[in-house]
């Protein structure tokens, strides 16, 4: 009988283990079921997260592009801080991307700017051309003046090339 008594511990201690190893297989299959929910969670996620019709089509593939990187990352976290560190990350890219809505603001700001700095040349063409015809005018006014000034006293002093009235001098 005493074969049998030490068998009766070894039972024990063999369904103790077992029941063991089932609860930890257990634990484990939970804990792999529990990183696969996060997983899949953080992965949808990053796709719900980001307004794709708010992007032009360069942009969208590069957020295309994004989501594939941090879908990848994302299906080797163990943990749900690892995933909470890869959706920030993602975000802070997604936020460097800018929206149709930024660029149309971009390329109106620049078109304004654009047509201002043109507007500038425009004027300043204007005034330089308005300058150039004051003071070719005032030359021109300038040289009639002077011109009509010895005009009018050579007349009145030597009339048609005579000195004097007196006619005779002309011959």
């Amino acid at each position: 009988m005493e074969t049998k008594k030490s068998h009766k511990p070894l039972s024990i201690v063999l369904i103790v283990l077992i029941a063991l190893a089932c609860a930890a297989g257990g634990t484990i299959a939970y804990r792999n079921h529990q990183v696969e929910q996060m997983r899949s969670e953080g992965v949808a996620n990053l796709e719900s997260s980001v307004d794709m019709d708010a992007y032009r089509e360069k942009q969208q593939k590069k957020i295309d592009k994004l989501v594939d990187e941090y879908t990848q990352q994302m299906m080797t976290a163990e943990d749900q801080e690892t995933i909470d560190q890869y959706t920030e990350e993602f975000a802070e890219k997604i936020d460097s991307i800018k929206t149709d809505a930024e660029l149309t603001a971009k390329e109106k700001a620049a078109a304004e700017k654009k047509r201002k700095e043109e507007e500038a040349k425009r004027k300043a063409a204007e005034e330089k051309a308005r300058k150039e015809a004051e003071e070719a005018a005032a030359a021109a006014a300038a040289a009639a003046a002077q011109s009509s000034s010895s005009g009018s006293s050579g007349g009145s002093k030597n009339s048609g090339g005579c000195v004097g009235n007196d006619a005779s001098n002309f011959y």
